[in-house]
């Protein structure tokens, strides 16, 4: 698999709230000592996200665009 960057459409394969099974795109990317962890932005506007977000790691993604 390709590594995701900036800019890539993806959607989470086992998402935490419904909207996050639709599409987003990759805002950011930042490392922890877990990986490299990806923060998305939904197309839909997720209210009951908290800005604490960790983001995903790259096995809980699938890409859109390839």
């Amino acid at each position: 698999m390709e590594k995701l960057k900036p800019g890539d459409r993806v959607w989470v394969k086992t998402p935490r709230l419904v909207a996050e099974r639709k599409i987003g795109t990759i805002m950011s990317t930042k490392k922890t000592r877990n990986g490299l962890r990806y923060i998305v932005e939904w197309d839909v506007d997720l209210e009951e996200t908290p800005n604490h977000h960790p983001g995903y790691l790259e096995k809980e993604i699938a890409p859109m665009n390839h």
